[in-house]
């Protein structure tokens, strides 16, 4: 008997499980297909990579390193659809309400769900820390390569190419896919004097010892250089040959919210560094402001042992005392914040909260499709996009506080998964009471 049962309850978890993969298999594809219509016309837009005879194996390569963004997009909100989908038919086709009446436990009939959910959450976070980090690995290699066998795809020619971290902008004009044609480079000396650099022609090379560095082999070059104190002198030199190397990042777009690129451990272990210049500067200001309250007393020391005070002294002490004791609040009170520290602990948080929402999103939408009468499916799949695009909303004002408003990340990460989380649970009290 014992042996039966187990045996129909394995039977009826295998149906439901199948039915959640059913309505979560249409769900991802609509949102994979969503997310991937819009990184492809990103893709166009700003790389405009179809319009410069790049081959067309090597774009369909771009297309499927970017994948993963989508996939990881389109997990959370599949599942959060799906299941509502899948809940929702079964209750409207009076299936859960034939399961009761069998005897099987609303308990039961949540259980495939949420294994669904865990299974699910670890595969997004699959995506998210290991899928990205490398599809972005090998993007950055397709696009050194494709930019070396194809220069007008990155310096159009007759263009102006700025490269503000290392400030350095570039200016071109004709280019074929060999070479570019009357090259002028402005840049800065170690020394930080004004460098201007041209050339007839130039061959764009990966620097055989760097892999993440780019070469152009400049021809017949002038270089002048301005000194940056005394702006009247300069020098110049000519040369028929030289080598100039610059970090070139392949790709102007940036989909991410943070450091995407990165595994959750090395977006920790940037953490601690950051952490760790947060707490030099914290030491600083904590002596900054002892020395402050040192100069306060001993002022006040000083004025104290004075025999004869003149009312214009003391009034003139009194007034550097006061001083003194305001830049000391001031110091003591100040509140330090480090922008990349914030901007890797919020990615580091995001990084969970985002792919565990699946579950989440199980236990929001189970007592939610119980609430279902007619039109299951549809039901659901009209109240699940409504609810993936306040999730969405929610995670991006998280972000925003999170960053802008220095909110601590743990809480601006978290909290649209712990506000749905009570939505559900809010649901399933609410309902339950109503039977």
């Amino acid at each position: 008997m014992k042996l039966h049962k187990g045996h129909r309850v394995f039977t009826l978890s295998r149906y439901i499980a199948r039915e959640f993969l059913i309505s979560f298999t249409v769900a991802f594809l609509f949102f994979f297909f969503i997310f991937f219509v819009n990184n492809l016309l990103l893709l166009i837009q700003k790389e405009d990579i179809l319009s410069k005879n790049v081959p067309l194996l090597e774009v369909l390569l771009v297309v499927m390193y970017r994948l993963p963004i989508v996939i990881l997009l389109a997990f959370p909100f599949g599942t959060l659809m799906g299941s509502l989908m899948a809940i929702s038919r079964l209750s409207s086709d009076k299936e859960i309400l034939a399961m009761r009446a069998c005897g099987v436990s609303t308990a039961s009939i949540f259980i495939p769900f949420i294994i669904m959910g865990l299974l699910l959450s670890f595969l997004s976070f699959f995506t998210n820390d290991y899928l990205i980090p490398v599809g972005y690995l090998e993007q950055e290699k397709l696009g050194k390569k494709m930019f070396i066998t194809n220069p007008k795809l990155h310096l159009e020619a007759y263009s102006v190419r700025p490269l503000e971290k290392q400030r350095i902008l570039i200016v071109t004009g004709a280019v074929d896919d060999e070479y570019l044609y009357d090259v002028v480079i402005f840049d800065r000396t170690d020394t930080q004097d004004r460098r201007i650099i041209s050339a007839k022609k130039a061959h764009v090379t990966i620097h055989p010892e760097q892999s993440d560095v780019i070469s152009l082999k400049l021809e017949d070059v002038f270089s002048q250089v301005i000194d940056a104190q005394q702006h009247g002198q300069f020098e110049y030199s000519q040369a028929g040959r030289m080598e100039y190397n610059l970090i070139f990042k392949p790709w102007s777009i940036n989909l991410s919210l943070g450091p995407l690129e990165m595994t959750a451990r090395d977006v920790w272990q940037k953490m601690e560094t950051k952490q760790k210049e947060m707490d030099v500067q914290e030491i600083a200001k904590m002596f900054r402001a002892m020395e402050q309250r040192y100069l306060i007393g001993a002022n006040l020391r000083q004025l104290s042992e004075a025999n004869t005070t003149v009312a214009s002294s003391l009034n003139r002490e009194r007034s550097k005392i006061e001083n003194l004791h305001t830049q000391y609040i001031t110091q003591r009170d100040k509140k330090l914040y480090n922008s990349e520290l914030q901007k890797y602990t919020l990615e580091f948080h995001r990084k969970f909260a985002f792919p565990f929402a699946c579950i989440v999103f199980v236990v929001f939408t189970f007592p939610l499709g119980l609430l279902a009468r007619r039109s299951g499916r549809i039901f659901g799949f009209v109240l699940g996009l409504v609810a993936s695009i306040v999730y969405w909303g929610l995670l991006v004002v998280g972000h925003e506080v999170g960053f802008n408003q220095q909110y601590p990340p743990l809480i601006a990460m978290w909290t649209p998964n712990i506000i749905v989380f009570l939505a559900g649970v809010g649901i399933l009290f609410i309902s339950r009471a109503r039977q």
